[in-house]
């Protein structure tokens, strides 16, 4: 496909005189009635010899070959398959813990940190590798008009924390069966994929651990806390991550994640 749009890109560029491609046409014998048209379609012609014509030729030889350029890059493809988004006590006071749970007034208010892990899967939708070495990450809420955006760090710590199969996503017990073991190591995305070149249609899953500096229970809660994260490969092209809308309904919602037992 894209030896063909290379092909026709040069083409539309090398005739830029469409006088000249018909005194090619005409003797070859082949294409007579092309000559004829313009004869008999004298506005046709008149626009053939304006610099305007040339111009067309132009732009299209070019498009056809930023075309072929796009199809030869890499095309990443990412979407989210689960979330989890936790207070890091430890950068709370106990004062606001109790204040929380009798639920004074302002008690949404107090900013402390939070633990955001994202669990994603990406493939390489393209016949072209790519090699992913940095992962950018904003965190914002509010509408498009009016973001207010929050201080977002990527940490690559997962090893530090499991998931533990027998309580929700809030951390209590739900009481449901579940196979295996019941602490879980966290596989991170980054490990898997990073300095390894991703071939087409082969997919990775893991999570990203994003750290939220300052935020109360009132934003995160609000339901309209957002995030946006990008890989970037090794030649600085960006590749999104997305999510699809209501996808989150088919999420898993019976683990949580937390620090280690030890």
């Amino acid at each position: 496909m894209r030896q063909v749009l290379r092909v026709i890109g040069f083409s539309f560029l090398s005739a830029v005189s469409l006088e000249t491609a018909v005194a090619i046409v005409d003797w070859l014998a082949r294409w007579d009635w092309l000559k004829a048209f313009m004869i008999d379609h004298p506005h046709f012609a008149t626009f053939v010899r304006t610099p305007f014509s040339y111009l067309c030729l132009i732009v299209m030889g070019f498009l056809f070959l930023y075309a072929e350029r796009k199809l030869k890059q890499p095309r990443l493809v990412g979407r989210y398959i689960n979330s989890r988004l936790v207070p890091d006590l430890s950068s709370a006071t106990m004062q606001m813990v109790f204040d929380s749970d009798a639920k004074k007034p302002g008690w949404d208010e107090t900013r402390f940190d939070w633990d955001w892990f994202l669990e994603a899967q990406v493939a390489n939708d393209s016949e072209t590798p790519a090699t992913i070495d940095v992962l950018r990450a904003k965190v914002w809420i509010g509408k498009i008009w009016k973001r207010t955006f929050f201080n977002v760090e990527y940490v690559e710590d997962l090893d530090r924390f499991d998931i533990d199969m027998s309580l929700d996503g809030a951390g209590n017990h739900h009481g449901k069966k579940y196979i295996g073991e019941r602490y879980r190591d966290v596989p991170s995305l980054m490990k898997k994929i990073s300095d390894t070149p991703l071939e087409r249609e082969i997919g990775y899953k893991g999570w990203i651990h994003l750290k939220i500096k300052k935020a109360n229970q009132r934003e995160v809660n609000s339901g309209e806390i957002n995030v946006d994260i990008k890989l970037i490969d090794a030649m600085q092209r960006k590749h999104a991550i997305h999510f699809k809308r209501k996808s989150d309904k088919g999420w898993d919602k019976n683990f949580y994640i937390g620090p280690k037992v030890k």
